[in-house]
């Protein structure tokens, strides 16, 4: 909409703004430019990506700053994976089982 479009002019925003019209050229562009972020999972959980990078992010950078050098920072660390590990066991994310297989096996 408008709001959109005046955050993108004004470079508040970086990604241009894509209206899905029914244009096969449209979407296929879409894909080409941004669909590594979300093709390889099922089409109701296009959004896994974001949550990956969150759980990464959380474990590589706010996880170093809470506690240091304590028992609780490892209890923290070992809290956030068993959360994303239920929430991956609930849905299995991936468009492809052995990838869920995987990715599974690199959560424990």
């Amino acid at each position: 909409g408008r709001v959109g479009e005046k955050l993108y002019s004004e470079e508040i925003i970086a990604l241009p703004l894509l209206t899905w019209d029914g244009s096969l050229e449209r979407e296929r562009m879409a894909l080409d430019r941004y669909g590594f972020l979300f093709q390889a999972y099922e089409v109701q959980y296009w959004y896994y990506e974001i949550l990956e990078m969150l759980r990464k992010f959380v474990m590589t950078s706010v996880i170093v700053f809470l506690y240091p050098d304590s028992p609780q920072q490892l209890a923290a660390a070992f809290m956030v994976t068993l959360l994303y590990l239920y929430l991956f066991t609930k849905t299995q994310p991936f468009a492809n089982q052995d990838v869920d297989r995987m990715q599974l096996l690199s959560l424990f």
